[in-house]
């Protein structure tokens, strides 16, 4: 008789260890299913953030400036889309990211302090956002040694742009 019950629980504990194995499937499918669900909603963001780029005027700096101020989510994209360009060092990854964001032409009229009548980016809220994410890439970077990058390669825009031509 023991003998009996011991092999009703062993058949039940079987039964129970498949069910559990199943009930385990289907929430890891489940889980998957959102992953992929929460990818495909911050591809669409990216795409979103790289219809801006490049700027190509002051208008569309100032206009791109106000939208990431207004809208935290495009900020948070604005950031993930940063973190994705990357480089070999903290330079090569701002001039990367640069080129990803401004047209010769339009960085041409732009100066790190606005002088010569240029446009000022170095109060603009997406820039401070680029400054942000390339210090925690690199904790290295000084922010001195960023300002000191940006501004140079604003300073070059010209020269990039007669080479272009």
């Amino acid at each position: 008789m023991i003998q009996e019950h011991f092999q009703k629980i062993s058949r039940m504990f079987v039964s129970i260890n498949m069910q559990l194995k199943s009930i385990d499937k289907r929430i890891q499918n489940l889980e998957k299913g959102v992953q992929i669900s929460d990818s495909n909603q911050e591809d669409e963001g990216l795409k979103i953030i790289k219809e801006y780029f490049p700027l190509k005027s002051t208008d569309a700096i100032t206009t791109f400036d106000t939208v990431i101020i207004e809208n935290k989510e495009v900020a948070i994209n604005f950031r993930r889309y940063i973190n994705g360009i990357g480089g070999t060092s903290s330079k090569d990854s701002l001039v990367r990211i640069l080129q990803r964001i401004f047209t010769n032409a339009c960085a041409e009229k732009c100066s790190w302090l606005g002088r010569k009548n240029n446009f000022a980016i170095h109060k603009l809220h997406f820039v401070s956002i680029i400054k942000e994410v390339l210090c925690a890439m690199y904790p290295t970077l000084k922010e001195n040694d960023f300002e000191k990058s940006c501004g140079e390669w604003f300073r070059f825009a010209k020269q990039r742009l007669n080479r272009q031509k």
